[in-house]
């Protein structure tokens, strides 16, 4: 019976010592991508923007058929969509996001163009 109490209170122990650290760690708070911009050329489109607070990388996104559709994550400022058809328009949104203990936290808001 000791030993049961012994291990079921060492558990709880650990149990509590873990929500602790889970709730005293504060979470990163990622910003929002600025500035966003776009350089065109022959068939392609340049996407760029300035550096998010604590941002390690970004997700670009593209609009099709009324549905947002991730088309590429970047550590960089800057994206070239390519082989576009002179003439249509296209939606873009660029999103930041950072890594924290294993865990990919995103910007709470997007930018668009």
């Amino acid at each position: 019976m000791k030993r049961i109490k012994k291990v079921m209170l060492t558990a709880l122990t650990i149990i509590i010592i873990s929500l602790i650290a889970v709730f005293s760690a504060s979470a990163l708070d990622v910003g929002t991508v600025s500035s966003l911009k776009t350089t065109p050329s022959n068939s392609a489109i340049t996407l760029s923007w300035k550096k998010a607070a604590n941002a390690k990388g970004y997700r670009i996104y593209e609009k099709v058929s009324g549905k947002w559709k991730a088309i590429k994550t970047t550590p960089s400022l800057s994206f070239k969509v390519e082989n576009l058809k002179a003439g249509t328009k296209h939606t873009y949104a660029v999103k930041a996001y950072a890594k924290q203990n294993g865990e990919t936290l995103w910007a709470k808001k997007y930018i668009t163009i």
